[in-house]
């Protein structure tokens, strides 16, 4: 259950950083 959570929050951050860094382009 960590684990799996841990990889969720990980995914979401990244898809939010990289919706920031395609904007910022």
């Amino acid at each position: 259950m960590e684990t799996r959570a841990h990889l969720f929050f990980e995914c979401s951050y990244s898809a939010s950083v990289w919706e920031h860094l395609t904007k910022g382009i």
